[in-house]
Order: structure tokens, then sequence, then C-alpha cells
């Protein structure tokens, strides 16, 4: 991060943002992106941080101290803080008009609470299957269905369906609905046993 600050003139290292630069090495591994020599010049790392600079600290009122005698930027010709601390005599308090306010939802209307990512994803898995209830269906092909690039948990979810019983395994790769899953009603639960059966002595 001091190093991308390092590439342009005039940038505190500490507008650089460590959530930026570590989003970028998260991509940079799942995507395999910039696996091959890099050209010169700030890296995908560090050109992702210089777009995302945070912004410039608040004027400082007391005089910087350094923790670290190895600091690599101790100090800057460029920085306007005060070399000695300041004590605070007053303050000013400025009061900005509030922002319009927000039409009130009423209170009446019923809210539909949010569906789950794993109920949805599942729903749409079973009406993909659904248009074609006879055969089955390719691992790669659901997930392409679906819009799903990497598909290795929809392999872990349907496992899970099978196990369930909503699907079936026909295949290495190859799932297909249950029969009774066929239709858009789903089949109804075991009834569960309310007590223990009479035993009759002879």
């Amino acid at each position: 991060m001091t190093e991308a600050a390092e590439t342009t003139t005039g940038v505190n290292p500490d507008r650089v943002s460590f959530t930026v630069a570590l989003e970028a090495a998260r991509d940079q591994l799942i995507t395999a992106e910039s696996v091959l020599p890099g050209t010169p010049g700030p890296g995908v790392i560090a050109q992702a941080a210089l777009a995302a600079l945070l912004p410039k600290r608040r004027t400082r009122i007391s005089a910087r101290k350094v923790k670290s005698a190895l600091s690599r930027y101790p100090g800057h010709a460029a920085d306007a803080g005060p070399l000695t601390s300041q004590n605070i005599t007053h303050l000013t308090i400025a009061i900005y008009a509030a922002h319009p306010s927000t039409p009130t939802t009423d209170t009446n209307t019923p809210v539909t609470p949010p569906v789950s990512g794993r109920q949805g994803r599942r729903d749409r898995t079973l009406q993909l299957l659904r248009t074609d209830d006879q055969r089955a269906w390719s691992l790669k092909e659901i997930a392409a269905a679906l819009g799903m690039e990497h598909y290795r948990s929809l392999c872990a979810q349907l496992g899970h369906w099978v196990t369930d019983g909503i699907l079936s395994r026909t295949g290495r790769g190859l799932y297909a609905l249950q029969p009774e899953w066929r239709s858009p009603q789903p089949p109804a639960p075991p009834a569960k046993m309310t007590g223990l059966p009479h035993l009759s002595t002879t």
C-alpha cells in the first residue's frame, strides 16, 4: 500500500484503502488474472488502491507522533500539520439544514419477506428441470441456464437435494427430478407418530 502511494506524487499512504487492496488481491487469486509477468509501473493492486483513495485527513491541531523510528514516511514537506501541539480554546458548531423527509410507508401494507438465496436457487432449479422432467440434466447445463459461472456451490446444493429426496443422481454429474417433485406442488411431508404403538400381550 505504501509502494502504491509512492508511485503518485502528493498521495499520503494513509489514504490508501486496505479493503480495496485486499479485494484486488482476492480477485487476482480467484480469477487467476495477471499471472504472466506484469508491465512496468503500478501493478493491479496498486492501480485499484489509487483509483479509490480515501478522503484527505482533517486539519491537524497537534503534532504528529511517529511511534516507529523506522517509519517510511516520518514527515512530508507538503504536510500542513503543525510542528507543536495546540490547545483547543473554543469550538465552532455548524448546523446544516435537514434533508427533505422521505414519504412514509403505510404500516398496514403487508411486507413480503425476502427469499433466501438458497430457497430462490432451488425454486429456479426446479422450474428449469420441470420444463423437461423426463430426462436427466447435467450440472454444467443447469449452471449455464441459471447464469452461474462458478458451479461448485451448485454441485454441493444438488447433492443436498439428492439426500432430501428432491432429485435423483442418474449418473456422474447427471440429475433428474423425483416423480413426486415433477408437479409445481411439492409433496406433503410424512405424518409424524404422536405416540408409541400399543403392544398386546397374550
